[in-house]
C-alpha cells in the first residue's frame, strides 16, 4: 500500500516537477498538466499515491481542486473498508512528508472546503481522509461532517475514529455509529464486516457493544439471504468471529446460524455449528452426515452423541468408531469400549482384514493394538502395492517390535514412496543408537 508502480511513480514525478514551476504566464497550462496528472494517477488506483494528490486540495485553481476530490474519492472506492486502517497508520508518518507543507498546516476552518465536490456536496472520501490528519482539530471538524453524511461512505471512518487517542473525537465518533444503529444501516454493516468485527481488538477503547449490537442486526431473520451469502464468501476471520460470537448472543437465531455454518468450507465453523445443532437436537440423519464429515473433530462429536442418546447400546456406536479412519477417534473408542469391558478389538480388526486385506481402517487398528503373534501379518502389508498400507505397518512394526526392527527400518528407507521413507525415517530415530557405526 506505501509503494507506488513504475507507472505511478513517473506520473507522480512528474506532477511534482509540473507542480515547481514557477511561472507568472503559464499558470493556465501549468493548472491542466496538473489535472491530467492527477487524472491519470486516479486510473492508476494506487492507495500510496494519495500523498501526492492531497496537497492539491488546496490549490487556488478550483478545476484542481476539484479533480483532487474526485481521484481520492476514486482511489479510496478501491479500498475494502479494513484496508483504510493500515491507510490510517500511513497518514501518521507518511503523508505530512509527501503531502507538503500545505497538508501539515491545514486548519479545521479549512475542512468543509477541502471536502466539497463539483456540485458543493461534501465528499465522504475526502472527510474520510481528513479524519487520519495528525491535528486534532482537523480530524474533529473532519468527525463531525462525516456525522452529516448518510450514504454510507462515512461508516467506515467513523467506526476508525471510535478508537481516535483523543477521547472528544472518540466520543463523538462513537455517537455517530450508535445513532446509524437505531435505525436501518444493516446494508452498510454487512459491506463494513471485516472492520466491525475486527473493533474489538481495538486496544484503546473497549468497542465490543458495537460490534455486538452491530452483529444482532445482521442476525435479524429478515437478513437471512444476505447472512447465508456472507457467511459462504466473507474472510474466513470475519466469519469466524461472527459466528461465534452469534452463538454467544441471546436470541433466536443461533439455529439458523448453526444450518448455515455446517455447509462452510471452513472446518472449524462446521465443527462450532456441529456442536450447536447437536446441543439443540440429536436427530440420526443429522449425525449420520456429520458422521461423513472429512473433518475428524466433527465425527468425534457425532459419535459421543449418538453414543450419549443410545444408551444400552454405546457398545455398538464405539465399536463403529473404532474403525474410524482417525487415530484419535480409535484410540476415543478402544478407550470407551474397555470401560464398558470390551476388550476383544484385536480379534475384530484381525477378524475384518481376513474377510478384506484392503480394509485400510482395519489394518490401522491393528496396528495400534497388535500383540507379538501379529507381527508376520504387519510384514505382509510392508510390501504392499499401496505406500499407504506400506507406511501404516512400519508404524505397527516398530510399536510392536522396538529396536529389534532397527536394521528392517534402514532398508525402508529407501522405499520409492517418500511418504514410506519419512514414517521409516522418524520410526528409527529412537533406535539409531543400537545400529552398527558402519550401517548409521
Amino acid at each position: 500500500m506505501r509503494k507506488l508502480s513504475d507507472k505511478a511513480r513517473q506520473a507522480a514525478q512528474e506532477l511534482y516537477e509540473i507542480d515547481q514551476q514557477k511561472s507568472w504566464f503559464g499558470s493556465p497550462r501549468r493548472g491542466g498538466d496538473i489535472v491530467a496528472r492527477i487524472v491519470e494517477l486516479a486510473a492508476y488506483g494506487e492507495p500510496a499515491s494519495i500523498p501526492c494528490v492531497c496537497r492539491f486540495l488546496c490549490a487556488k485553481e478550483p478545476a484542481v481542486r476539484e479533480t483532487s476530490v474526485e481521484a481520492i474519492a476514486a482511489i479510496l472506492s478501491t479500498l475494502a473498508p479494513l484496508e483504510l486502517l493500515q491507510l490510517a497508520d500511513a497518514f501518521n508518518w507518511e503523508y505530512g512528508w509527501h503531502a507538503g507543507q500545505e497538508w501539515s498546516q491545514l486548519r479545521k476552518k479549512s475542512v468543509r472546503k477541502l471536502a466539497q465536490t463539483r456540485d458543493g456536496e461534501p465528499s465522504a472520501a475526502v472527510l474520510g481522509m481528513l479524519s487520519f490528519h495528525r491535528n486534532g482539530y482537523v480530524r474533529e471538524e473532519a468527525v463531525k461532517l462525516l456525522a452529516e453524511i448518510s450514504d454510507g461512505g462515512e461508516v467506515p471512518f467513523l467506526l476508525i475514529r471510535q478508537n481516535d487517542w483523543v477521547a472528544a473525537i472518540s466520543r463523538r465518533a462513537q455517537d455517530a455509529v450508535k445513532q446509524r444503529l437505531e435505525y436501518s444501516y444493516s446494508q452498510y454493516w454487512f459491506h463494513n464486516l471485516d472492520l466491525i468485527a475486527h473493533l474489538p481488538e481495538f486496544g484503546r477503547n473497549d468497542l465490543s457493544h458495537i460490534t455486538d449490537a452491530a452483529f444482532a442486526q445482521l442476525l435479524e431473520p429478515e437478513h437471512a439471504e444476505r447472512l447465508a451469502t456472507l457467511l459462504s464468501s466473507g474472510d474466513r476471520k470475519t466469519v469466524r468471529r461472527f459466528v461465534k460470537r452469534g452463538f454467544e448472543l441471546p436470541g433466536s437465531h443461533a439455529e439458523r446460524v448453526a444450518r448455515l455454518g455446517i455447509d462452510l468450507e471452513d472446518a472449524v465453523v462446521r465443527l462450532w455449528s456441529a456442536r450447536r445443532q447437536l446441543s439443540l437436537a440429536t436427530d440420526d440423519l443429522l449425525v449420520d452426515r456429520l458422521l461423513r464429515d472429512g473433518f475428524a473433530p466433527i465425527r468425534r462429536e457425532a459419535y459421543i452423541a449418538r453414543a450419549e442418546a443410545s444408551r444400552g447400546e454405546e457398545a455398538k456406536v464405539w465399536r463403529q468408531a473404532a474403525f474410524d479412519r482417525s487415530a484419535g477417534i480409535r484410540d476415543l473408542a478402544r478407550f470407551q469400549l474397555r470401560k464398558l469391558g470390551y476388550t476383544n478389538l484385536r480379534q475384530e480388526y484381525l477378524a475384518r482384514l481376513n474377510h478384506n486385506s484392503e480394509d485400510l481402517a482395519a489394518l490401522m487398528g491393528l496396528a495400534e493394538c497388535a500383540e507379538a503373534p501379529d507381527a508376520q501379518r504387519l510384514r505382509e502389508y510392508c510390501t504392499h502395492e499401496r505406500p499407504r498400507f506400506r507406511r501404516v505397518a512400519i508404524a505397527g512394526l516398530t510399536r510392536l517390535m522396538g529396536a529389534s526392527i532397527a536394521d528392517d527400518l534402514v532398508g525402508w528407507l529407501d522405499d520409492p514412496s517418500p511418504a514410506v521413507a519419512k514414517q521409516a525415517a522418524r520410526s528409527l530415530q529412537e533406535f539409531a543408537t543400537v545400529l552398527a557405526a558402519e550401517k548409521l
